[in-house]
Parts: C-alpha cells; sequence; structure tokens
C-alpha cells in the first residue's frame, strides 16, 4: 500500500509498505513503541504511525508530521479549541497512510 516516510527534517519519501507488517514500521520509526493517530490529508481521513515515546526517547520534531495532525483541530473539526503552544508535536520519523484508522484491516 503507498505510504510517505515522513522525515523529521522535511523529506518526504514515497513507499510501498504493507500495514500488517509492524516489525517494518517499527524499524523505519525506530522505535517499538507506535502510536496510530487519525489524521487529515488532502481533505481525507487518513492514519500517521508515529513514536509514542519521540520525545522521551530524543527525536527531534518533526515540522511536517505536527502540521499534519493538527490539521483537523485548525480546520474545527475535532471540536477542540486550536493551541499550538500547548497542543502535542510528533517527534521522529512519521509514517502516513491514505486511509482511515478504522478502516485499517
Amino acid at each position: 500500500m503507498k505510504a510517505y516516510v515522513i522525515e523529521p527534517f522535511g523529506d518526504v519519501i514515497e513507499a510501498d509498505l504493507n500495514l500488517g507488517t509492524w516489525g517494518q514500521l517499527r524499524e523505519i520509526i525506530g522505535s517499538q513503541t507506535l502510536e496510530l493517530v487519525s489524521v487529515l490529508y488532502n481533505g481525507k481521513p487518513a492514519t500517521m504511525f508515529v513514536n509514542e515515546n519521540g520525545i522521551a526517547e530524543g527525536d527531534v520534531p518533526n515540522v511536517r508530521a505536527t502540521a499534519i495532525y493538527w490539521t483537523a483541530t485548525i480546520r474545527n473539526v475535532t471540536g477542540m479549541k486550536f493551541e499550538p503552544l500547548s497542543m502535542s508535536m510528533i517527534y521522529g520519523v512519521a509514517i502516513l497512510f491514505e486511509i482511515a484508522k478504522n478502516d485499517i484491516p
């Protein structure tokens, strides 16, 4: 399945990855603790795999992945107030799949 590997310093690499290969996803992200987050990408529901402990493991902020992560809140889809000074950020490598989290087999 087509995925985008979003590097912390802005590079985006298109890859053909299998959602069922957790080992491969962990290797790319560089952590055993993955978190799936629901995001909007091109106006549609999508899913990002991120390092749940990225900040604790010393990963650097991933500005591009964070912008994607915040998009739903900025567009008032989540019902939450957009407060960028207190909202969570993504740290380290993220992997984006253009499939809604609820549709992952």
